[in-house]
């Protein structure tokens, strides 16, 4: 049966597995399966005895204070005082004979949303380039595959011809010689996963004069699940990178143009918008959305959401708005735009696809009739058809915004270059087809709810079979 898993606040306690024998340990005795169990006053009642799990694990995030756990049976009872970094095993001796043990594991709350924080973005659409998130895409741009790799890295800046003439001479820095190692093509899935976690667990981050980097205590892990924080385990590293280039003094003098790019983002994208017509259609908001980008990032564009304190926050990871000399400033914007609006609706489109995971997985069966799995960009959806269907609907909504916003003309041209991005380079080989279905069917009539048109692009895709 399901555990219950508390949420108090503080430190984190690393998994330590139990050593002693079920003698030594102090013991509950039990004649049912179910356990009352009460933190500090708060009574909980549905701890359920697992004797076949060794251990049996509860995990508390701790609180400032120790925490007072007492376990209650109709014949005993048992109690700890929790204090940051404890591990407490015991066993629950089972009047038929079975004995369970039980482990109390502390778990660091990993999004601390405080009444301030709350306040500062309720409602806010925030554009940013951290000064961390900045030392990271700086340190992988200095890479081996980050010279190389336009996917990774945006070579087509002055902006990134002056950080390497200002720091080429640090490619074989003690820093950048571990990168190597982790990060070595965009083509690599291990390589693709901790150049997100470098990125995004940076704006976890801050950086003071002294060139120290400590967490902000918001949220400790921005990233995608990756088995560790680049952070965390080389942060000392970090630092005497970022001091040893005079980072600080390099992001102060640049801030002129930090600025520029970002008020150009607000401009350019129409960010308000997009969010106003995906609350809309999907009947459900966010509180705030910070988007994160960089004049380095290359096409590796990610998302994350999070919810504490009653407030969900979206962030976005993208790179700067470009333009291309063939099509008007519309078409330019709305393409520059598409890289934004395709990390939003994931924020949407993702939890609605959950509620049709078995309709999906029916006609997904043979993922490779809807992906081409040998294209070097397929790895992240290739093993999941959730992912798959998900890049699908979330780059097809694009085509019905900008429909619903823009003129015809300027919506097919952008729809046109959409449509040959995924397919010839993202290898989502029925894209143009799904896209053209989608169009009809939220155009066969007006307010076309989202469950409509999950329901009818589902069915037509099942019939595609």
């Amino acid at each position: 049966m399901k555990k219950s898993i508390l949420i108090l606040v503080f430190g984190m306690v690393l998994f330590v597995c139990c050593r002693k024998t079920t003698k030594e340990l102090p013991i509950l005795k039990a004649d049912k399966l179910e356990i009352q169990y009460v933190l500090n006053d708060t009574i909980i009642n549905d701890w359920y005895i697992s004797p076949e799990l060794n251990p049996d694990i509860l995990e508390i995030n701790y609180s400032p204070k120790p925490t007072k756990v007492k376990f209650r049976t109709e014949i005993d009872s048992i109690e700890f005082n929790i204090n940051p970094g404890d591990t407490i095993s015991f066993a629950i001796s089972m009047a038929y004979g079975d004995t369970a043990i039980t482990q109390l594991i502390g778990k660091l709350k990993n999004v601390n949303f405080s009444d301030e924080y709350v306040k500062k973005y309720q409602g806010i659409v925030s554009v940013e380039i951290p000064k961390v998130h900045e030392l990271a895409n700086i340190m992988i741009a200095l890479t081996i595959a980050g010279n190389k790799d336009s996917k990774m890295i945006n070579k087509e800046t002055e902006y990134y011809k002056t950080v390497l003439r200002q720091f080429s001479e640090f490619k074989n820095y003690p820093t950048i010689d571990t990168l190597n190692q982790y990060i070595t093509s965009s083509e690599d899935e291990q390589s693709i996963w901790y150049n997100y976690a470098l990125r995004m667990n940076s704006t976890g981050y801050l950086l003071n004069d002294s060139y120290q980097i400590y967490d902000d205590n918001i949220i400790h892990k921005i990233g995608f699940p990756y088995p560790e924080d680049p952070f965390i385990k080389f942060a000392s590293l970090f630092e005497d990178f970022a001091k040893s280039i005079d980072f600080n003094e390099f992001y102060n003098q640049n801030n002129e143009y930090y600025n520029s790019l970002i008020l150009e983002y607000y401009r350019t994208t129409q960010i308000e918008q997009m969010q106003n017509w995906l609350e809309k259609l999907f009947g459900f908001s966010y509180g705030s959305y910070r988007i994160i980008i960089s004049p380095l990032v290359g096409t590796l564009h990610s998302t994350r959401n999070f919810e504490d304190n009653g407030f969900k926050q979206t962030f976005m990871f993208v790179n700067i708005p470009s333009t291309n000399k063939n099509f008007n400033d519309t078409v330019n914007a709305l393409l520059s735009a598409k890289s934004i609006f395709t990390e939003i609706d994931h924020n949407f489109v993702n939890p609605t696809t959950d509620k049709y995971q078995r309709e999906i997985g029916a006609f997904l069966q043979n993922a490779e009739k809807w992906l081409d799995i040998n294209n070097k960009y397929a790895f992240p959806y290739k093993n999941n058809q959730d992912a798959i269907f998900n890049e699908y609907m979330t780059w097809a909504l694009f085509s019905l915004y900008c429909m619903d916003n823009f003129n015809n003309d300027d919506s097919k041209k952008v729809i046109q270059e959409i449509e040959k991005q995924m397919i010839d380079k993202r290898g989502f080989l029925h894209f143009k087809q799904f896209n053209e279905k989608l169009i009809e069917i939220y155009f066969q009539k007006n307010e076309q709810s989202i469950d409509q048109l999950y329901n009818k692009i589902i069915e037509w895709c099942r019939n595609q079979q």
